[in-house]
């Protein structure tokens, strides 16, 4: 047993860290490059997102960005919309899109004070949920109703959620948005 030495789980664990963290900013650099595809239009370069790059960075922040708090504010503000009235505001309306906002901050903030459930992914239950939002919308094949609601959400209250639900809010939208 003497001279033998072998890597201690302390090590181990930093070396895991380390991996993730590296595995994140490559994520967020594609997912860079990708929101810059989108904004030029190019068709062609959109189509082509689709096969591999744009899965790729989804399930990297799905899996590494998304814990249940982030699933569990992001849930309860979606819920929220549908079960308020707040869905019948007119965001044109500065005076509405006030109340929009206030509204969705002490859910978001009520969200984070409840109790905290477990679930084994919430990256996947995370995109299971946006996904079914926006499908509340497409009554047929119209899911850009939907598309264009959650990107207005994401912006108006987007400085309320915290990094990882931006992030993980903006890489879905995009993804349904292409895949559509």
């Amino acid at each position: 047993m003497e001279g033998i030495s072998t890597t201690s789980l302390v090590e181990f664990e930093k070396i895991r860290e380390e991996k993730i963290a590296e595995i994140k900013q490559e994520a967020m650099e594609k997912l860079d490059e990708i929101m810059e595809i989108l904004a030029s239009h190019n068709e062609e370069s959109i189509k082509k997102l689709t096969n591999g790059e744009l899965e790729k960075v989804l399930n990297m922040v799905l899996r590494y960005d998304v814990k249940a708090e982030n699933l569990q504010a992001i849930n309860g503000m979606l819920q929220a919309y549908w079960y308020s009235s707040v869905h019948k505001l007119d965001l044109a309306e500065v005076d509405d899109k006030i109340k929009f906002l206030k509204f969705f901050e002490s859910e978001i903030n009520s969200e984070r004070e409840s109790k905290l459930e477990s679930v084994a992914d919430p990256g996947s239950k995370l995109f299971e949920t946006v996904e079914k939002f926006v499908q509340r919308f497409a009554k047929g094949e119209n899911i850009q109703q939907g598309l264009d609601i959650m990107d207005s959400i994401s912006s108006l209250v987007g400085n309320k959620l915290s990094e990882s639900e931006r992030k993980a809010l903006t890489v879905v939208t995009t993804y349904l948005r292409v895949k559509k």
